[in-house]
């Protein structure tokens, strides 16, 4: 302090105007950093909600196809019973007709 009490008022008006400056383009630096964080924040965050959207579609696919398959399936088991029934039937009928040939 004694130092400075020292110095010339012009030279002590040009230290403060180096320490405003410094002050000034550090907090200008910090503030592009934060700036191109924020940047790849916003960039990662688009990401993130185009791959959620992304995969919602293929969920609501894989949704309406599995809907598809189960209708489908319901659908071939009932021709199966039919088809196992009506064969039953044939069987059935055929052995009646073999024992009334014999009688």
């Amino acid at each position: 302090m004694d130092d400075y009490r020292s110095i010339p008022l012009n030279m002590k008006g040009t230290l403060l105007q180096l320490n405003i400056a410094d002050d000034y383009f550090k907090a200008k630096a910090q503030v592009e950093k934060l700036e191109r964080d924020m940047e790849l924040r916003d960039k990662e965050l688009y990401d993130l909600k185009h791959d959620l959207i992304s995969n919602q579609i293929r969920t609501e696919d894989a949704l309406s196809s599995l809907k598809e398959l189960e209708a489908e399936n319901r659908e071939l088991l009932l021709n199966k019973t039919r088809l196992e029934a009506a064969l039953e039937d044939k069987l059935l009928d055929g052995g009646k007709k073999a024992a009334a040939k014999k009688a």
